[in-house]
C-alpha cells in the first residue's frame, strides 16, 4: 500500500457495541455477538432452509444511524468528533468512483449540524425502493446471507448451531471512532462473527478479532469474474477496511441458494485481485473529497435543516438545502433533538 493510502484513514479503535434482538429491541451488551464455528469441513449448506420471506426486514437506511443516537443518549457520550455517521454510508461513498455501472449508481445523503457535529447519513432513494418490488428475488437473496451466517457461527465458543431464528432482525453492532484525514469520525458497523480465541481484551479497542461472512454466486463466465472483481470486491474492501476486519469468508453458492464451497480472502489482497480495476487511493480520496464538500456546506448549526446531497451516476454531486424537509430526509429524529437541546 502506498503512504497516501495508509494515510487517510487511521486505524478503527473500537469504544463501544449494542445489541438489536428479533424483536427489533436494542441492548447495550453482547447477545447477539456470535463465534464462528471453529470448524470450517462443511458440506453443502441450503441457504433456502426456514425460509420465509414476511418475516424478513425491509431495511430503512436512516434506522442505522438512529440506534447509533441510542447508544449515544444511553451512555451520555461526550461528542469531540467533526462526523457522526454509519459505515454503509462511509463504504458508499468510498464505492461511488467504480458504481457506475450498478444499481447502486446513485445515492441521496443527507447531512444536519447539531452543536458543531455533523450527522450523515444515507437515505432510502425511490431508485432503491422501487428495485425492491421489481425483483422480489432481491428479499431471497438477503434471507440466503443472513441463513449462511447462521450456518458459521455460534453463541458460545465451539457452541451448536441454531438454525430456528426465522427474520433478520437480530444483529451485534460496534462502534468505532476513526480518523479521515483531517476528520474524526464516530460511526457503527454490524459484525457478523467472532473468529475464535482471538476475542480482543476488552478495552482494547482492536478489531482484527472479526470476521465478515458474505455470499455470492459461484464464477463460471468470464462476465462472472469481471463483475464479482470490479463490484463486489470494491464493496466488500471498504467495509471490511472500515472496521479494521482483515478476512472475509465467501460462501460460494448456485443459483438454486445451496452453497458448493467456501473461499477465503485477506483483505490484504483484495486489491491485487482486482487487477486494476478499481484503486482503494481512488476510492480514499473521493471520500475525503465528499466529507470536505459537506464540512463546507453544512454551515449552519440546526437540528431542522437537512443538506441533501444526490449523486445519480452523472459524475456530479448535487446539493439541496431542505428547510422544511420530508420525514425521509430528516436526519435527526425529535427525541434526540430534544435530549440534546
Amino acid at each position: 500500500c502506498s503512504k497516501l493510502y495508509i494515510s487517510l484513514i487511521g486505524k478503527p479503535i473500537e469504544i463501544g457495541h449494542f445489541s438489536i434482538d428479533s424483536n427489533k429491541r436494542m441492548h447495550f451488551d453482547k447477545r447477539q455477538m456470535k463465534y464462528l464455528l471453529s470448524d470450517l469441513k462443511i458440506g453443502e449448506l441450503d441457504l433456502n432452509a426456514d425460509y420465509s420471506p414476511g418475516l424478513l426486514q425491509q431495511y430503512v437506511t436512516i434506522e442505522k444511524l438512529h440506534t447509533l443516537l441510542k447508544w449515544i443518549l444511553h451512555f451520555k457520550v461526550k461528542l469531540n468528533v467533526d462526523f457522526v455517521t454509519v459505515r454503509g454510508t462511509l463504504s458508499r461513498i468510498m464505492c461511488t468512483p467504480y458504481s457506475s455501472k450498478t444499481y447502486r449508481n446513485n445515492w441521496d445523503i443527507c447531512a444536519t449540524k447539531l452543536n458543531g457535529i455533523i450527522y450523515l447519513t444515507a437515505v432510502d432513494t425511490d431508485k432503491e425502493i422501487a428495485r425492491i418490488d421489481e425483483f422480489p428475488q432481491l428479499v431471497r437473496y438477503m434471507s440466503w446471507g443472513y441463513k449462511f451466517e447462521q450456518y458459521l457461527t455460534t453463541a458460545q465458543v465451539d457452541g451448536e448451531v441454531d438454525l430456528t431464528s426465522r427474520n433478520n432482525h437480530e444483529e451485534y453492532c460496534i462502534v468505532l471512532k476513526n480518523k479521515f484525514n483531517d476528520f474524526s469520525l464516530l460511526y457503527q458497523a454490524e459484525i457478523d462473527a467472532v473468529i475464535p480465541h482471538q476475542f480482543s481484551q476488552t478495552g482494547s479497542g482492536d478489531t482484527s478479532c472479526y470476521i465478515e461472512l458474505k455470499t455470492s454466486q459461484i464464477l463460471k463466465r468470464t462476465t462472472d469474474v469481471f463483475n464479482f472483481c470490479s463490484g463486489k470486491l470494491n464493496t466488500w474492501w471498504a467495509q471490511s477496511y472500515l472496521t479494521g476486519i482483515t478476512e472475509i469468508i465467501c460462501g460460494r453458492r448456485n443459483e438454486n441458494g445451496i452453497v458448493k464451497y467456501l473461499d477465503f480472502y485477506k483483505i490484504s489482497d483484495i486489491q491485487d485481485m482486482a487487477y486494476g480495476l478499481w484503486s482503494p487511493e481512488v476510492c480514499l480520496n473521493f471520500c475525503d473529497k465528499f466529507l470536505k464538500l459537506v464540512k463546507r456546506t453544512a454551515t449552519e448549526d440546526n437540528p431542522n435543516i437537512v443538506y441533501k446531497f444526490s449523486y445519480t451516476g452523472d459524475g456530479i454531486v448535487h446539493i439541496e438545502k431542505l428547510a422544511n424537509p420530508e420525514d425521509k430526509y430528516k436526519v435527526l429524529p425529535g427525541w434526540y433533538k430534544t435530549a440534546m437541546e
